[in-house]
């Protein structure tokens, strides 16, 4: 989807090696490019699982880490919460009924 042309590198203008190819896009390509890409981009944000992170603006392994981590927060908290009303009441709550 575009014409390549040979630019100089370094060396000698004479010898093919010394240059690189580039490819030069109509300007037509690349705004359809970037039109498609908005509209994809938009639909898979609504649509994709919230724990996704790879490919979406403002999302990274970053993000994917500090949500693990308050998650993991939030389990430790459940379970010491049960811990501590199995030591004083004796009674067994359940667990699985107060994990989000």
């Amino acid at each position: 989807m575009g014409e390549w042309t040979p630019v100089f590198n370094k060396g000698d203008r004479q010898k093919a090696i010394d240059y690189r190819p580039i490819t030069s896009l109509i300007a037509v390509v690349k705004i359809f490019e970037l039109l498609l890409s908005n509209q994809v981009t938009s639909h898979y944000d609504e649509n994709v699982y919230y724990r996704m992170t790879a490919y979406r603006k403002k999302h990274s392994c970053e993000t994917s880490l500090l949500m693990l981590i308050e998650d993991w927060k939030q389990l430790v908290d459940i379970v010491s919460n049960w811990y501590q009303c199995y030591l004083h009441t004796g009674a067994r709550p359940s667990v699985l009924s107060t994990i989000p």
